[in-house]
């Protein structure tokens, strides 16, 4: 293999490494200790791989070994197999499922693995702190009563007045107290999902009790248990990481298919405004570094998409409308990324505060414009009545009735009143395309649209199209250029 080669496959690997962590954390939330240890065997693991697998387009074969010992009776094993060409040589990899035992808690490691020999990937704290959780899994403090999801912060608050509580408990959320009545705003919190729900319920409804409109948010990267620690953690948001980001990653690098947006929505339509987009942030990759996208153009349409889809917030990372693009070797960490050290610097960042102008005066005219769309895209969505109200994505109708319309566009709409809009991103960097997009019944009912023809106005260019409704049915002419986005508003 060439270094050229060698460089692309280095790069690729590179590219999947949000993928893998998020895939890690679903394979270590599943036990799976063998009856000799004590456990149950891996059922649970394999059928989420299989799923996994088959969901990837793999040819997935199950053969169950039976064993009276688990309460499934049998343990599984999966062969997958991926068709290569003709001639290639035939590649096996083995691996196994199973786990071994928990080890002494003293070696334990700071990102929670209790292997007897912990893997080079697992890392090290000088302490860690004991939130009353002991190693057998028992737990030192109360936990809700059932029914408390749907309680307020207030009754939360009153439920832990008279509970005795971990001692790390009270410490934590009096350090909080200290800065809530310092002035701070609120606070981010890093893995909470390492902690008992239990405690966020304590500290953040003591929070919200001193500071109701303190602003709380948190890192929960597994999708089943958003809902717990939104209710009853008492959380406000939590970053739209393993759903949204990570399939806008995917289709901005052109290996990602814009249906995944569909089910997104879906799944987290109940606590969608909880859930805050966002496309860098200090864990991620630059867009425009040379291991996410290698241009910081290939992030507007997925900016659009993040800050119309929903009542949610988004957040702009800062650098991120400079095109700030993570270069430079900073001696710590990933080079596609900005280090958290002061001794490096933010070229393009450094270029639009312009000695404290903040108006982006030093920026090249390439960014200057990315800039402007940044600034023009957050001030319409601020002030749109239409944003704070309905969401129906029209991209499935569209892909099954709509010719040349394809996955590497996403279109839905947005509508609260007399306010209305049709809402359509094209991620691919080189292809135009042109369709005749139509709406569903349901909108042209739920829109009450007669027939005649309606003007629609881009709120991000000049462009002026026009809505024809007539016999039932209701289109407009799009042509749109790559990485374009237009948002329609109909007059």
């Amino acid at each position: 293999m060439n270094k050229d080669a060698l460089g692309a496959v280095v790069d690729r690997i590179d590219g999947y490494r949000d993928h893998v962590i998020s895939l890690q954390r679903e394979l270590c939330s599943r036990p799976a200790l063998g009856p000799e240890s004590g456990g149950d065997g891996e059922v649970e693991k394999a059928a989420f791989l299989k799923t996994y697998l088959e969901r990837l387009g793999l040819q997935v074969d199950q053969y169950d070994s039976p064993d009276d010992r688990v309460a499934c009776g049998y343990r599984p094993n999966l062969v997958s197999l991926l068709p290569g060409g003709a001639k290639a040589p035939r590649l096996w990899i083995m691996a196994h499922t199973d786990v071994v035992p928990p080890g002494d808690p003293a070696k334990w490691t700071g990102n929670g693995s209790r292997d007897p020999q912990p893997g080079m990937h697992d890392w090290y704290e000088a302490v860690k702190i004991n939130f009353g959780v002991a190693p057998d899994g028992t737990q030192d403090f109360p936990g809700l009563p059932e029914g408390y999801e749907q309680e307020s912060c207030q009754v939360h608050f009153d439920f832990w007045k008279d509970k005795e509580v971990p001692d790390s408990w009270v410490k934590f959320r009096d350090i909080t107290l200290y800065w809530i009545e310092k002035g701070v705003d609120g606070f981010r919190y890093d893995m909470a999902e390492m902690v008992p729900v239990e405690f966020w319920s304590f500290m953040n409804s003591a929070i919200k009790m001193a500071k109701s409109d303190a602003f709380l948010l948190a890192e929960i990267y597994q999708p089943p248990i958003y809902r717990e620690y939104i209710q009853n953690g008492k959380m406000d948001y939590l970053y739209d990481k393993v759903q949204l980001y990570d399939s806008l990653k995917a289709i901005m690098q052109g290996h990602g298919s814009t249906d995944a947006i569909v089910h997104i929505q879906q799944d987290l339509a109940d606590i969608e405004h909880h859930m805050l987009h966002f496309l860098e942030n200090h864990d991620e990759q630059r867009i425009a570094s040379q291991g996410f996208a290698g241009d910081a153009r290939k992030g507007m349409p997925a900016m659009v998409i993040s800050a119309t889809i929903g009542s949610s917030p988004t957040m702009l990372y800062f650098g991120q409308n400079a095109g700030e693009p993570g270069d430079g070797n900073a001696g710590h960490g990933s080079e596609t990324r900005t280090t958290i050290y002061d001794y490096w610097g933010v070229p393009n960042h450094i270029q639009w505060m312009n000695e404290g102008k903040f108006d982006g005066g030093k920026l090249s005219q390439d960014d200057k414009e990315l800039n402007n769309f940044y600034m023009n895209l957050l001030n319409f969505t601020k002030n749109s009545e239409a944003l704070t109200g309905d969401y129906r994505e029209i991209h499935s109708h569209n892909r099954a009735h709509t010719e040349w319309y394809n996955d590497r566009v996403f279109s839905f709409v947005r509508w609260k009143g007399s306010d209305k809009l049709i809402i359509v991103a094209n991620f691919d960097a080189k292809e135009k395309f042109g369709f005749e997009l139509s709406l569903p019944k349901q909108i042209i009912k739920a829109w009450k649209l007669e027939e005649g023809n309606y003007p629609l106005r881009d709120v991000l260019g000049e462009r002026t199209l026009e809505l024809i409704v007539k016999e039932g049915k209701a289109s407009t002419r799009i042509d749109i250029e790559p990485l374009e986005s237009l948002i329609l508003d109909l007059l």
